[in-house]
């Protein structure tokens, strides 16, 4: 069976764990991302399975020699590796807030590196041959529920290391570069952004420019005034760091409408005094 062939090579390039792949559902958020993931992570895996001396005794439909001809591919990798890459930050965002800890102390670094990651990744994005303009539209070409294994995504799977050891801390905080198409800024800004102010929509929409206006959809309410102050006050080495290198006006007041919002209901609270109470134990 190949999904028997698969596991026996995940085995050796896994320390001995049978580490198979996912299914992805649209009922389950970012899932078909984690998918990719994996693919990413099982990539030799694949490989070696394909090329094995009993894989030549496999018997295939179309279906199964089209999945053949990605793994033997490397563009369909890479472009793999470029589109996580491009959301990564958002998916260490989503599996922290899917989880039991407290995250609001980070969720707005988070954020930060995701609109950071999608500007870093618009040229890779808008590379035509990885990803053409036709291929961005939805396809009704769907897996059917029994082609890939039901194995589920581990804990740890989503680390900062998690693309294969190639993504980076200082992937991630690089510069910004050409910001002059990925359309994620708007009027409404609040002063704190790293996107252009460029929000026409291209003749040709890229992968790229779709991502960065979904992301300008979801951004502002992530970015709350609980947020910002969460971040402010969090205690991680790389989060002060952040803290130190972006604190600006527009963060300290949304911090004091927090202070303002946690004694409204002291109507002889002098507000004044608590706020400026605030930043002088801040410092």
């Amino acid at each position: 069976m190949p999904h028997a062939q698969f596991l026996k090579q995940a085995a050796l390039f896994n320390n001995g764990r049978k580490i198979g792949l996912l299914r992805g559902a649209g009922t389950r958020m970012a899932t078909f991302f984690y998918c990719m993931h994996r693919i990413l992570r099982q990539r030799r895996a694949l490989l070696a399975t394909i090329h094995s001396p009993q894989w030549a005794n496999v018997s295939l439909n179309a279906r199964g020699k089209k999945a053949v001809k990605d793994i033997e591919d490397p563009s369909m990798f890479k472009g793999i590796y470029f589109l996580l890459r491009a959301v990564f930050p958002a998916l260490r965002a989503l599996r922290l807030a899917d989880s039991n800890r407290p995250g609001m102390d980070k969720i707005f670094f988070l954020s930060n590196r995701t609109s950071q990651a999608i500007i870093n990744s618009e040229e890779d994005l808008a590379d035509q041959e990885l990803f053409p303009i036709s291929a961005n539209e939805d396809s009704d070409d769907e897996l059917s529920d029994d082609e890939l294994s039901d194995d589920e995504l581990s804990e740890d799977e989503l680390s900062n290391n998690g693309l294969e050891e190639e993504v980076t801390q200082e992937e991630e905080s690089e510069s910004v570069g050409n910001l002059k198409t990925t359309g994620l800024e708007d009027e409404d800004d609040d002063g704190d952004s790293v996107f252009s102010v460029d929000v026409t929509e291209p003749n040709t929409p890229t992968l790229g420019w779709r991502i960065a206006q979904a992301w300008k959809k979801r951004r502002k309410p992530i970015e709350s005034d609980f947020a910002v102050t969460g971040w402010a006050l969090c205690v991680m080495a790389d989060v002060r760091e952040d803290v130190a290198a972006r604190l600006n006006g527009t963060h300290r007041r949304k911090i004091e409408r927090v202070v303002e919002k946690l004694y409204a209901h002291d109507v002889n609270a002098d507000m004044p005094l608590l706020i400026d109470t605030f930043w002088n134990e801040f410092k």
